[in-house]
């Protein structure tokens, strides 16, 4: 894959130098010459991965750092990027799903959705407050908790209301949760409560900044100024 890529960008860069030529063929030509004497110094025709190249790349100078964790860090360091991770794995104690957790564009489907007297399509369950408390983040916090269900509702929001403009430009329309199916093939009504409804005819990202709303003031009284 890597490889491929390499081959990509290379035959992109020599197809964007040829768009405005005039001669093809002779242009092709100098364009050919001109990078095989700017990548003269690490061309071998022999076997990259002998010792015989390990001699080679001594002799002209080069670096020749032949495992990731070696070249990794010293290409980083050429492009002036810090990269801490390419000396170390992370230990992750918690994956998510980030689109899991957006309303009305992922979550986990219900078990008894035959029992839901809501919305009647794809009723879920996004993982995030004001819908449940994310008790899978085991050694959490209460404020890690609130930020990461506030971030994800913010998101979901932005989201739907790029749509919602992009919709209503394309189609001079309203997109309405009605509508929803025509952008996203499998929307995801959060479930709210037995025998509340959605109105059809709003936009779904009003519903979005209620729960913004409720998730704030599941804040209010708890003395945390910083997350009022």
């Amino acid at each position: 894959m890597v490889l491929n890529t390499a081959v990509a960008k290379e035959l992109k860069e020599f197809a964007n130098a040829m768009e405005s030529s005039a001669s093809f063929e002779t242009d092709a030509m100098a364009w050919i010459k001109q990078t095989l004497t700017d990548h003269q110094h690490i061309i071998f025709n022999g076997d990259g991965y002998s010792a015989e190249w390990t001699e080679e790349a001594a002799k002209r100078g080069l670096s020749n750092l032949r495992t990731l964790p070696d070249a990794a860090p010293a290409m980083m360091e050429e492009k002036n990027i810090r990269a801490e991770s390419a000396y170390f794995l992370p230990s992750l104690e918690v994956w998510l799903n980030e689109r899991d957790c957006y309303p009305f564009i992922g979550g986990d489907s219900l078990d008894n959705a035959h029992n839901y007297s809501g919305y009647g399509r794809n009723p879920s369950i996004n993982l995030v407050l004001p819908y449940v408390k994310p008790a899978f983040i085991g050694k959490g916090k209460s404020e890690a908790d609130y930020l990461y269900s506030l971030t994800c509702l913010q998101n979901a929001a932005s989201i739907m209301e790029t749509l919602q403009d992009v919709y209503q430009e394309t189609f001079e329309k309203r997109l309405t949760l009605k509508r929803l199916g025509e952008v996203i093939t499998y929307p995801r009504i959060p479930d709210i409560d037995v025998g509340v409804k959605f109105d059809e005819n709003m936009d779904p990202t009003r519903f979005i900044k209620n729960d913004i709303e409720r998730l704030i003031r599941l804040r209010w009284g708890e003395g945390d100024e910083d997350f009022e």
